[in-house]
């Protein structure tokens, strides 16, 4: 019996993921549809599907790692660099 329930607690657990990667796909292909409604946009949805992708291979990384911790990049921000000199 244990090992039926465990049986099902994996496949319970498959399910769960490959309905997340379903939503995903079906987020995606709303997207892709988005953009051949508006073309004038796809250099946009191109730059940020480049930087999806580059944060999930992040994340990946990091799971793999263990390390789950990210570099904040360093940005200025002119108004803040005003504030400094009064």
């Amino acid at each position: 019996m244990a090992v039926q329930e465990e049986e099902m607690q994996v496949q319970a657990s498959d399910m769960e993921s490959l309905t997340r990667n379903m939503q995903i796909r079906e987020d995606l292909i709303k997207d892709l549809q988005m953009q051949l409604v508006d073309p004038e946009h796809i250099p946009a949805m191109e730059r940020l599907t480049q930087e999806v992708l580059l944060l999930r291979e992040k994340s990946c990384f990091s799971r793999i790692t263990g390390s789950g911790s990210f570099q904040k990049p360093k940005t200025t921000i002119a108004a803040d660099a005003g504030r400094s000199g009064r």
